[in-house]
């Protein structure tokens, strides 16, 4: 019995792709649809997701400093901060990097 295979032994990919006209249909097989994408396409959305989610965490930490107040009491030593030293949207977009680059969500 003889196993099909996503690609060959030669390294030609089976998958063939058509014209899909339900969208449903194309979203629910996405693991095929990235496996087929070109290396330009595929890097891309690799990258995307992460500076996607950079950008999230980004916006919540940087949102959770300014509804706490962190960012409006800025050098004064009586205020205990939720989230030490974001002080604008760029610290927390570095901040939002760091811990995941080091923790690896």
């Amino acid at each position: 019995q003889q196993r099909q295979r996503y690609v060959t032994k030669m390294g030609k990919c089976q998958v063939n792709l058509g014209n899909i006209q339900e969208k449903k249909r194309f979203l629910s097989d996405i693991f095929t649809t990235i496996v087929d994408l070109k290396y330009r396409w595929f890097l891309f959305v690799f990258m995307m997701c992460y500076i996607a989610t950079w950008l999230l965490f980004g916006v919540i930490y940087f949102a959770d400093a300014w509804v706490r107040g962190d960012v409006q009491h800025i050098g004064d030593p009586e205020w205990k901060a939720c989230i030490e030293n974001v002080d604008n949207f760029v610290s927390a977009l570095l901040f939002s990097v760091e811990s995941q680059r080091t923790i690896g969500y």
